[in-house]
């Protein structure tokens, strides 16, 4: 999965094509940039994504959630296992906005 082309001023909306092997889709992303000068993408749920380096590598992380998986894509999907109850990330929070550059 790569971004093939990306129109829009970082931080607002960001028009990028994505491109995941024969699937090519157009996808509006809001981008940030933090107060460290890393970005961070809105994710589909409304949260933000880790700090990245690159404003494409923020767009893959909200790209990923939006693609289907295929298991051939992701080989360790195929051997599922339980997870334990203590291992789920119960409280996520969004980043103040006091953080996000302008």
């Amino acid at each position: 999965m790569y971004v093939e082309q990306r129109t829009g001023s970082i931080p607002g909306i960001v028009f990028a094509t994505i491109r995941h092997g024969a699937i090519v889709r157009t996808l509006s992303v809001k981008l940030a940039r933090t107060l460290s000068g890393h970005y961070i993408a809105e994710m589909p749920n409304n949260t933000w994504s880790t700090e990245c380096m690159t404003p494409e590598s923020a767009i893959l992380m909200h790209a990923a959630l939006v693609f289907p998986v295929e298991i051939h894509d992701a080989p360790w999907l195929g051997n599922l296992k339980p997870v334990s109850p203590d291992s789920y990330i119960t409280n996520l929070t969004p980043i103040p906005e006091t953080m996000i550059a302008e």
